[in-house]
C-alpha cells in the first residue's frame, strides 16, 4: 500500500513538472517589429488563455523587459529605452493558442530616406527643413567664398524621422551670398541641399590703412583671414581690428567680406 502511494505521488510530481515546464518554455510564436522610434510607445493587447496571459517575453534591441505587465493591454516603454529616431527592433514572444495584437504598429516606422524639404535665406541667417534624419549625423552650413565652399557652422542633427526645423544665424557678406547645407551620416555618407543665393544690401566692408604699423582696421565687424604672399594662413578671426604687430615687414593679403585685398606691414 505504501509503495502504491509513493508511486502515485511520484506520478503527480512528474505530471506537475511537465505542465509547469511546458507552460514556461513552450512558445508558439514571435511578433517582430523593426523601424525607427518616432516618440510613441507601442501599445499591445495581451489576451488571457487558460494558462495565463498570452505574452511571455518582450525584447527591445536585444534587451529583455524585466517584468511583463499582468494586464490585458499595456504599453511597451520605448521612450525610456530608445532615443528619438534611433533604429529599434521589438520582439514579442507569446504562448500557444493566442496571438497578441499591436494596436499602433506605426509607432515605429520603416526606414525613411533623408531629404531636405526646403532651404531659405533670411536677413539673419539660413532656415531649412529636413526629414528622415538618423542619430549621430551632423549638418554643416557652408558658404561659397573665394572660389571654394567654406564651413560656417557644424551641428549635430535633431535626429527625428519626421520633420525637423532649423534656423541658423549667420552674418552675410555684402552683395551676393551663396549657401548650401551638407547632411553627413556617421558612415560618412553625405547629402547636399540645393544651393541658395541671397543678395545682401549691406555696405561693403573697407579696411585701413594700406601700410600697417600696429592694427589693421575694418569699418564693421567681419570674419577675416591674413595670408602671406605664398597663400599660407597667418591669422584668422572675427572682429573690427587685427593686431599685426607680430607680423614681419612685407606684403600680405587680407580675405574678408568675400574679397581679397593686399596690404603692407611696415
Amino acid at each position: 500500500m505504501l509503495l502504491q502511494i509513493r508511486f502515485q505521488i511520484a506520478m503527480y510530481l512528474t505530471l506537475f513538472i511537465f505542465l509547469v515546464t511546458g507552460f514556461t518554455y513552450s512558445y508558439a510564436g514571435e511578433i517582430t517589429l523593426t523601424g525607427y522610434f518616432n516618440g510613441t510607445n507601442i501599445y499591445v493587447q495581451n489576451p488571457v488563455t487558460p494558462q495565463g496571459y498570452c505574452i511571455n517575453e518582450i525584447i527591445v534591441n536585444g534587451k529583455k523587459l524585466s517584468k511583463i505587465p499582468q494586464a490585458t493591454a499595456f504599453d511597451i516603454p520605448l521612450s525610456i529605452m530608445v532615443k528619438m529616431g534611433e533604429a529599434v527592433e521589438v520582439k514579442i514572444i507569446h504562448s500557444e493558442g493566442c496571438v497578441p495584437k499591436v494596436l499602433n504598429p506605426n509607432a515605429i516606422r520603416t526606414s525613411v530616406q533623408f531629404q531636405f524639404l526646403s532651404v531659405d535665406v533670411t536677413p539673419n541667417g539660413v532656415d531649412f527643413v529636413t526629414k528622415g534624419e538618423k542619430n549621430s549625423s551632423k549638418i554643416v552650413l557652408e558658404r561659397f567664398e573665394q572660389s571654394a565652399w567654406v564651413q560656417l557652422v557644424t551641428s549635430p542633427v535633431k535626429g527625428n524621422v519626421d520633420v525637423n526645423n532649423y534656423s541658423i544665424p549667420c552674418q552675410h557678406n555684402s552683395g551676393i551670398n551663396k549657401y548650401r547645407i551638407r547632411y553627413v551620416e556617421s558612415t560618412g555618407k553625405e547629402i547636399l541641399s540645393q544651393e541658395v543665393e541671397y543678395n545682401s544690401n549691406l555696405e561693403p566692408v573697407k579696411f585701413y590703412p594700406l601700410r600697417v604699423d600696429k592694427d589693421l582696421n575694418f569699418t564693421r565687424e567681419v570674419s577675416y583671414e591674413i595670408l602671406d604672399m605664398y597663400g599660407a594662413l597667418i591669422k584668422k578671426g572675427k572682429g573690427i581690428k587685427v593686431d599685426c604687430r607680430d607680423l614681419k615687414m612685407g606684403a600680405y593679403y587680407v580675405v574678408y567680406d568675400n574679397r581679397t585685398e593686399k596690404f603692407f606691414k611696415k
